[in-house]
């Protein structure tokens, strides 16, 4: 008797357990579903608001008000220059400086009450292989009382590795109107255990295409569910086939500046030395392109003030006894039969004996 009521009380404990656990199953599984669905809205929400903002034309004002929901504080970057180096600061200030002067405004979709969560998943490797976390938000700048620039990021924190997609409209011109860079850098992010960061950075200017300015706030916000590996191909699958297959150029000279280029170089005449050439011609003022190794590297250069300033993105090349300037290029890092390349060639007294371009309207020539 005494064993068939101890199997008997073992038997509903049994049920017993086994029916919590179905409940607590149940309850996580409801309770990651509500979860997820208002994350993904609230991300929705945030990037239709954002989607209503123009760089360039959107005053600070205005750009509080369309985003008051997902407002974290207002806050500018202070920068302090030394003999030792540089640091930065950042500051809260009232949101009133937002209306007249310059600031940063942090968007984000309210989510305080996930934060306890995530931050122990965040601080373990192993939980995030399992359970991976991702994240969206956006930051606005403004000077001068109007918006300036707007950059969405979404991140997903996985165990080795931290995918991140960026996109950033921008209010200025860009010698490319749209442009896309793939790159992998090292986290500094505190995310322990995450060393490398693959990241995507889309940004637009106001001469870009309404379709890649659309691009610039599509992003999939499924990715937000709790548990789901998403690449940073995966946040926005249009960016990543445009970057593939897509019909822009990196950097492309203007006609004005193409022109006045195309002038100068039918007219050189044959003898004249390199120095005089940059003289004429004049050298960018930020990027200097050599080859190297069948790669293309890449080095600052300052402003040199020479009488000809090309825009930012402009790129050359410079052997010992040749000066190229790339004046259109298709990809980063790309060096294709498409791209325009105009190619001077010197002899060893450093006097001009030649001249290459697939470049229209700038013939090829070669000293007899």
């Amino acid at each position: 008797m005494n064993l068939m009521a101890s199997a008997k009380r073992l038997g509903k404990t049994v049920r017993a357990v086994a029916a919590i656990a179905v409940l607590t199953i149940v309850s996580a599984a409801i309770l990651a579903v509500v979860v997820n669905s208002n994350r993904q809205r609230d991300a929705r929400e945030m990037l239709d608001a954002l989607r209503k903002l123009r760089a360039g034309v959107t005053t600070g004002r205005e750009s509080v008000l369309a985003v008051k929901r997902f407002l974290r504080e207002p806050y500018i970057v202070k920068n302090t220059f030394t003999e030792r180096g540089s640091s930065s600061q950042t500051l809260p200030i009232p949101l009133s400086e937002c209306e007249r002067s310059d600031c940063e405004l942090a968007v984000a979709p309210n989510e305080a009450w996930l934060e306890p969560v995530v931050s122990r998943l965040l601080d373990h490797p192993t939980l995030r292989r399992w359970i991976p976390v991702s994240f969206i938000s956006a930051d606005l700048s403004v000077r001068h009382g109007v918006l300036q620039e707007i950059s969405v990021t979404m991140q997903s924190v996985q165990a080795a590795e931290v995918h991140r997609m960026r996109t950033e409209v921008i209010s200025g011109n860009r010698p490319s109107p749209w442009n896309i860079t793939f790159y992998r850098a090292h986290n500094t992010g505190g995310f322990r255990g995450a060393g490398t960061t693959p990241t995507v950075v889309a940004t637009s200017t106001p001469a870009a295409t309404k379709e890649q300015q659309s691009s610039a706030f599509t992003f999939d916000v499924s990715c937000l569910k709790l548990g789901r590996h998403c690449s940073r191909c995966d946040f926005s699958p249009r960016i990543c086939a445009d970057y593939e297959y897509g019909n822009w150029n990196y950097f492309d000279m203007p006609p004005n500046v193409l022109e006045q280029f195309t002038g100068i170089v039918n007219g050189v005449p044959f003898g004249t030395s390199e120095e005089r050439l940059v003289q004429l011609l004049g050298r960018e003022d930020e990027w200097i392109f050599a080859p190297s190794g069948g790669h293309l590297s890449w080095g600052e250069r300052k402003l040199d003030g020479l009488p000809f300033r090309f825009p930012q993105g402009a790129v050359f090349g410079d052997g010992q006894s040749s000066l190229s300037y790339l004046l259109k290029m298709h990809r980063d890092n790309d060096v294709a039969p498409y791209e325009s390349v105009v190619t001077f060639g010197f002899d060893s007294d450093d006097h001009l004996v030649a001249v290459e371009s697939n470049v229209a309207g700038i013939r090829s020539r070669i000293r007899r």
